[in-house]
C-alpha cells in the first residue's frame, strides 16, 4: 500500500504547487523579483531550487541507492540460520501469530506444554533477496538505501527449530507448514489458492518460504512438499534474484544464500489489522514485553523516525519541484521571444488587424473616429489597433 500512497502524495503535491503558483498576483511576483535584483536573477534561484527537489525526489526513489551482497550470517540475526526456517505470505503481521501459536501448541510438535514466552522464536523480517545496506541493515519502507522492497525482499517470519534431533525437527517444520498452507490461503472461485490480504500487491508481499538448501534440503523439503499437496497444492517455485509474482505461487529459497533480516520491534507481536483478526492481550502485552526483556528485539539499525515522515516529505517535494517550475515560468514569460508566447483568442477581423498594424502597413485612425474607445486592441508591441468596421 505504500507505493500507493506514495504516487497519491505525488499528485497532490503536483496539483497544490500548481495551484498555489497560480494564485500569486502578478504585482507580487514583481516585488519579489525586485528584491533578487530582477526577474532573470530570481529565475536562477528558483531554477536552482527546482533541481534541488528534482535531486531530492530521485533520492527519496531510491535512484542514486547503492546496496550490498547480503551476508549470510545478518548482522542483527537472533535466529540461527542454519537451524531456521521462515515463512512469508503477505504481511507479516498475521503469519507471526499462526506461527506463534504452533510454537505455543500444548501437546504439539514443539514440547508438551509447547514453548513458553521466553522460548518463542517466530519474529517478522525481511528475506528472498539478495541484498543489504552498506551498514546490514533491511528495513521497512522509509530510507531509499535501507528499503527492503528496493533490495528483493519479502516480508517473513523466522521460526529456529530443535535440529538435534531430526525427527523433532521434521515434525517442527510438518508443524509449521501447516499452519501456513492451512490459516495464511483461502480458495478462489476458480480453485487457486490466494493468500489473506491480496490488496497488498507487489513482490514484497509475495509468497515464501526459506529452508538451508532450499528444495535440495533432503530433511525437511518432502516436509513441506508433503504437506503442501494435502493442504495447500500450490505451485512451489524455485526463489530467485527476480521473482515477482505477488500471489498463487510459493517461492522456495535456500536460506543461507537468501537470508533472513530481522524487523524493527514496532513489527513484531503486532495486531493483526490487515486480515481483520483478533489477537489475545498475552500475545500483543506479555509476550512482547518478555521478548524485549530477553533482548530478542533489539534495534535493527533502521531510522524508525524518517519512517513516518518519508512519504508526506516525498510529496512535498514533488510539490515543490512543480511550485518551483511553474514560478520559473512565469518569471521567465516576459523574456520569451514572441512565438513562444501564447495568445488569446480574438475575432478574425482583430486578428488581421492587429498583424497590419504590427508590421505598420495600417495607420492609426484619427481620435475623433468613430470606436475611437479601443484600450482593449493593443498590438503585443503596444501600438493602438487601427479601427476596423
Amino acid at each position: 500500500m505504500t507505493p500507493r500512497f506514495s504516487l497519491v502524495a505525488g499528485l497532490l503535491g503536483i496539483g497544490i504547487g500548481l495551484a498555489c503558483i497560480q494564485c500569486i498576483p502578478v504585482s507580487r511576483l514583481k516585488r519579489i523579483a525586485r528584491c533578487f535584483g530582477g526577474a532573470r536573477k530570481l529565475s536562477m534561484v528558483v531554477l536552482l531550487a527546482f533541481l534541488g527537489s528534482v535531486y531530492f525526489v530521485l533520492w527519496a526513489s531510491g535512484s542514486f541507492s547503492k546496496t550490498y551482497r547480503a551476508d549470510p550470517l545478518p548482522r542483527y540475526r537472533k535466529n540461527d540460520p542454519s537451524r531456521s526456517v521462515y515463512f512469508g505470505n503477505g504481511c507479516f503481521w498475521h503469519t507471526q501469530y499462526d506461527m506463534v501459536v504452533t510454537e505455543q501448541k500444548v501437546g504439539g510438535a514443539f514440547g508438551p506444554i509447547g514453548r513458553q514466552d521466553s522460548n518463542v522464536t517466530a519474529l517478522v523480517g525481511y528475506a528472498g533477496g539478495l541484498y543489504q545496506s552498506q551498514s546490514g541493515a533491511v528495513c521497512y519502507h522509509g530510507l531509499p538505501s535501507m528499503d527492503y522492497s528496493k533490495m528483493g525482499h519479502a516480508e517473513a517470519v523466522s521460526v529456529e527449530l530443535i535440529s538435534s534431533d531430526p525427527t523433532k525437527s521434521r515434525a517442527q517444520v510438518a508443524a509449521l507448514a501447516r499452519a501456513y498452507f492451512h490459516h495464511g490461503f483461502q480458495m478462489r472461485y476458480d480453485g487457486r489458492m490466494q493468500r489473506l490480504d491480496p490488496q497488498d500487491e507487489g513482490p514484497e508481499y509475495r509468497n515464501v518460504i526459506g529452508l538451508p538448501g532450499g528444495k535440495s534440503n533432503a530433511d525437511w523439503w518432502p516436509v513441506i512438499e508433503a504437506v503442501n499437496a494435502a493442504h495447500g497444492k500450490m505451485p512451489l517455485l524455485n526463489g530467485s534474484a527476480s521473482d515477482l509474482q505477488d500471489d498463487f505461487v510459493v517461492y522456495v529459497y535456500d536460506s543461507l544464500r537468501f537470508p533472513f533480516f530481522r524487523g524493527e520491534a514496532y513489527h513484531q507481536f503486532h495486531p493483526n489489522d490487515v486480515v481483520g483478526r483478533p489477537v489475545p492481550d498475552s500475545y500483543l502485552h506479555d509476550l512482547k514485553k518478555t521478548q524485549a526483556a530477553l533482548g530478542r528485539l533489539e534495534s535493527t539499525g533502521c531510522i524508525q523516525v524518517f519512517l513516518m515522515f518519508s512519504q508526506t516529505l516525498l510529496g512535498c517535494a514533488v510539490g515543490c519541484a512543480s511550485a518551483l517550475l511553474a514560478l520559473c515560468c512565469r518569471l521567465l514569460y516576459p523574456f520569451c521571444p514572441e512565438w513562444m508566447r501564447c495568445r488569446k483568442l480574438s475575432a478574425p477581423h482583430i486578428n488581421d488587424a492587429r498583424k497590419l498594424a504590427d508590421n505598420n502597413l495600417l495607420p492609426s485612425p484619427p481620435p475623433s473616429a468613430p470606436g475611437s474607445d479601443r484600450s482593449n486592441l493593443l498590438s503585443p508591441s503596444g501600438t493602438p489597433l487601427p479601427y476596423v468596421v
